[in-house]
């Protein structure tokens, strides 16, 4: 009762890392610029090159579509390798910035640019290997849970002639899969606070780490659930205030804009609540 009670304490009573939240939105930012200006200046060179494109204006048309891939496969697979290079290295420093965030929190280093990038060097390789772990898990259990319905997604539509069942069965399986990506997401949190606070090995962090979700799983679903539902609320309003405004001139595209940047960093500030919490339910179990 008291660790429940303690998740709604954390996203009020946490003292705010406004520096910390500005360093984990100014990386975000300009790794976003970089990549959707490397596909935008792309998908503009390849779409420049074809006059039928223009003709889409009118209406959906297949063939030219398919002209389209097939005449510009070259320089799409050449687009999509950038993106997942890009992508390589935002996981690269979506670690840096855990780290950086969780050495911070618990109140390893103080609330500054130079402290949060010594917590984020400092503990990358350990994060780092804890990521490699639970990146293999999250891979097995997609493969556990979706190969049988991919090589037998033929056969299961044969035998059920009606497509609903095959609809409830795979709308089933993704609610079982997001909760078991959100377990592993906890577990994986906890063991890497778990690791902060008491300098332990990385595979023991990892096993602490199990032990205080299964000890606190009630706690960590009623944050979870509550970390969810604020990011909904949160989106929610934003598309309301966005939908108030006619983009039709500079000002309000800029107006848009900034409005935009603002939710996101409330988002990033939701997330260091979240992380605050489970900070608090390690600490009930470093306690006893």
């Amino acid at each position: 009762m008291e660790a429940s009670r303690s998740l709604l304490q954390s996203y009020w009573k946490r003292k705010q890392h406004w520096k910390a939240a500005l360093i984990v939105y100014w990386v975000q930012f300009f790794l976003a610029a970089t990549v959707g200006i490397t596909i935008y200046t792309r998908m503009k060179t390849v779409m420049g090159n074809s006059i039928s494109l223009s003709k889409l204006k009118t209406g959906f048309d297949y063939t030219i579509i398919s002209d389209f891939l097939s005449v510009s496969s070259g320089m799409i697979a050449e687009l999509i390798q950038q993106v997942l290079g890009l992508v390589l290295i935002y996981l690269l420093i979506s670690v840096f910035l855990q780290a950086g965030i969780l050495s911070v929190l618990s109140e390893k280093s103080e609330n500054g640019v130079t402290e949060f990038c010594k917590g984020g060097a400092y503990f990358f390789l350990p994060f780092f290997k804890i990521g490699l772990f639970f990146w293999t898990i999250t891979i097995l259990w997609t493969g556990v849970l979706w190969l049988p319905i991919i090589t037998n997604m033929q056969k299961i539509l044969i035998q059920y002639k009606d497509e609903r069942v095959f609809i409830w069965v795979v709308i089933g399986i993704l609610v079982v899969y997001f909760v078991g990506l959100w377990i592993l997401f906890a577990w994986s949190l906890l063991g890497r606070i778990y690791y902060i606070q008491n300098g332990v090995t990385i595979f023991k962090g990892i096993k602490q780490g199990l032990s205080i979700f299964l000890e606190q799983w009630k706690p960590v679903f009623i944050n979870i659930i509550a970390f969810l539902l604020l990011n909904i609320v949160v989106g929610a309003v934003y598309f309301g205030i966005i939908n108030l405004f006619k983009p039709d001139t500079f000002f309000f595209l800029l107006l848009m804009f900034i409005i935009q940047q603002v939710f996101i960093l409330g988002r990033i500030i939701i997330r260091f609540g979240f992380y605050s919490s489970f900070l608090r339910l390690s600490s009930f179990r470093s306690q006893k």
